[in-house]
């Protein structure tokens, strides 16, 4: 699992560890002097892959007003948050196939 460096507590890396769960990402306390490099490698690669999902957030707030969400209940919650991940996957598959259609026209 990719977790911020936020919950990467003791508590939660604990109840991961009992449930069988993997936590990738950068071990508590000081950095060590020497590391492994394939271990950093790991790590950079965990760290990219969960910078990518964050962009992606970060697109769905900013430009399809996931930040303006302004909802009381659970399930008008999950609607609203359906419905912006189906206008992102709108969004991206226009970027792909509005050069082809371009070229075309």
């Amino acid at each position: 699992v990719l977790v911020d460096t936020l919950y990467r507590t003791r508590d939660n890396i604990n109840l991961c560890k009992k449930l069988g769960i993997k936590l990738n990402g950068p071990k508590l306390g000081r950095k060590p002097n020497h590391v492994d490099p394939k271990q950093r490698k790991a790590d950079v690669s965990a760290e990219n892959r969960r910078g990518a999902i964050e962009r992606k957030f970060a697109f769905l707030k900013g430009s399809l007003g996931l930040d303006l969400v302004n909802t009381r209940t659970a399930e008008s919650l999950v609607v609203t948050v359906d419905s912006a991940i189906a206008l992102a996957n709108i969004d991206l598959l226009l970027k792909l196939f509005s050069v082809p259609i371009s070229i075309v026209v």
